[in-house]
């Protein structure tokens, strides 16, 4: 898992600097068309306050918290001199959001320098130049929501170029991610298996697993996977749809 943060009080000086609108909130893209997650069916709401980690890379953290159960419901990314960790605490509680990753980066420094004159006494001017440097990072967020149960338990992609070369087929489903506690992970079901059928019928892509898996909740299913070159056929109990 991402390291957690530890949120501190800041100064005023630096909560005068940022104003009054929310970053997180002004760059925020959504990905559940403007509902919150006590209105998506599939979600389950969050009445405590959202966990704060540190993001490390987004690939690790992705498949981390999708093992979890979490999915991924918006993020925020923007460019700035400063920005505050509470402003995107209040917009995952605004959202209904569980977990919240943050990161920032270095992304340039402007330097320069300003000029002022001061008045020479008994007469003239003299120009001053005070040099200045202005750190800007790329500060970014992502929220996630805990999803309830799913009926396979998998996230999966389809078949790259180099997968088809090396297993001599068009067709199939790569497991990306299987979810901790799933009638997947319960069956062994691993992370670069490749599905090839469903109860004997070939599978196209991972669009036709999805369907095929939602036709089939609550039942008892068998899945030819290919794992290391070699065909198995795995039966499991598919859970119920949750909505």
């Amino acid at each position: 898992m991402p390291q957690p943060v530890r949120v501190v009080g800041m100064s005023l000086a630096v909560v005068l600097s940022i104003g009054c609108a929310s970053p997180y909130s002004a760059y925020y893209h959504d990905f559940l068309d403007g509902k919150s997650v006590d209105q998506v069916p599939s979600l389950v709401p969050h009445d405590g306050e959202p966990q704060v980690y540190s993001a490390r890379d987004f690939e690790t953290d992705r498949r981390a918290l999708t093992e979890d159960g979490y999915i991924l419901i918006g993020y925020s990314s923007f460019n700035a001199t400063i920005a505050d960790p509470r402003d995107a605490i209040s917009h995952a509680r605004r959202i209904g959001a569980a977990i919240v990753l943050l990161e920032s980066r270095h992304a340039s420094t402007e330097r320069g320098a300003t000029s002022y004159a001061l008045q020479n006494l008994p007469g003239g001017y003299t120009i001053h130049h005070v040099p200045y440097s202005i750190d800007r990072y790329d500060f970014g967020a992502t929220f996630w929501a805990k999803a309830k149960s799913t009926i396979l338990g998998i996230a999966a992609t389809d078949l790259s170029a180099d997968d088809r070369i090396g297993l001599s087929r068009n067709r199939g489903a790569v497991v990306d991610v299987v979810i901790k506690r799933s009638p997947a992970f319960d069956a062994d079901i691993m992370r670069g298996d490749v599905i090839t059928k469903f109860n004997g019928e070939l599978l196209t892509d991972a669009s036709e697993l999805s369907e095929m898996t939602r036709r089939h909740a609550g039942k008892e299913v068998v899945l030819e996977i290919f794992r290391d070159g070699r065909p198995q056929e795995v039966k499991l109990r598919l859970n119920p749809a949750a909505y």
